[in-house]
């Protein structure tokens, strides 16, 4: 085996085991949020969150950039706008 191809196993295994510890901690943080806010309420301020950080990340999306039909949901059954 390369030193390259252990390079590449050794990167496969620790991004498997940073998603199963990211999975874990969501799956326990739900739990918390769900505990705290409800059911409803724990989801939705979970993907708030999410979106908010997403966000910082990357940049907010420009509405421009969006494929025309999903600017607007009535665009698809009223016609063309």
């Amino acid at each position: 085996m390369t030193t390259a191809a252990a390079s590449q196993q050794t990167k496969g295994n620790l991004l498997g085991i940073g998603a199963i510890l990211l999975w874990s901690t969501m799956a326990s943080l739900m739990r918390l949020m769900s505990e705290a806010f409800g059911p409803l309420g724990g989801a939705a301020l979970m993907y708030t969150v999410a979106t908010l950080f997403l966000a910082l990340l990357l940049g907010w999306p420009s509405p421009r950039t969006a494929p025309r039909p999903s600017r607007w949901p009535c665009s698809t059954t009223c016609g063309p706008a």
